[in-house]
């Protein structure tokens, strides 16, 4: 009886504090008209290194995931090459350095960083958040004929250091309005990364390439 009672006790605890998931920044930019025809993506790499990262790789699904709920279609291996939207994805956790206000960027393939297409002004980035609490963020963008046409951040900043727990919450935050041809249903969310090249009934049509 001892021991099931110090058990609860810990358990009481443990619940006592555990740490609800912050509250969750969202900033977004694009061109996009507000339905899109169902369209071909691929969600390529910055590089080797950041391709075997898990994180990126679970945040890659995620976002494929979401993408594909509203009727877009991922490609992958050969044909990935040929899809109309490029995608970059980016999971972060910890505090940045400089960031500007405002502005609009655009990403090259080509070249390393972000280019600034116009607007807005410089300014440091705020302090690291009092009693320890950890910046994790998610941010999407997508070209398509060399030119920025999405792009996307949602930060959660709370002290846990989980950032793949983060990772979910964050693409809802992020995606969860993205224009697309199929409307899912009011807060529905996808369970994990669909199959790549697999697609909700209709998006096959009139794909866009």
């Amino acid at each position: 009886m001892l021991l099931a009672l110090g058990t609860a006790l810990a358990l009481a605890a443990c619940a006592d504090s555990e740490v609800a998931p912050g509250p969750i920044e969202v900033s977004r930019s694009h061109v996009l008209p507000a339905t899109p025809p169902p369209t071909t993506f691929a969600i390529v790499p910055a590089s080797q290194a950041q391709a075997a990262d898990p994180a990126f790789r679970a945040a890659a699904n995620l976002v494929a995931a979401y993408l594909e709920r509203l009727g877009h279609r991922r490609t992958v291996g050969g044909t990935a090459a040929h899809a109309a939207w490029r995608v970059g994805v980016e999971a972060t956790m910890g505090g940045g350095a400089t960031a500007e206000a405002g502005l609009i960027y655009g990403f090259s393939w080509q070249a390393p960083g972000p280019q600034v297409l116009g607007g807005g002004h410089a300014q440091q980035a705020a302090a690291p958040a009092p009693g320890g609490a950890i910046p994790k963020t998610l941010a999407v963008t997508i070209t398509a004929d060399n030119r920025t046409v999405y792009q996307g951040r949602a930060t959660m900043t709370d002290p846990s250091p989980d950032l793949m727990g983060a990772l979910a919450p964050l693409a809802r935050a992020l995606l969860d309005t993205f224009p697309g041809p199929v409307t899912p249903s009011a807060g529905a969310a996808p369970r994990g990364a669909a199959s790549p090249g697999t697609s909700p009934p209709g998006a096959s049509l009139s794909i866009r390439r």
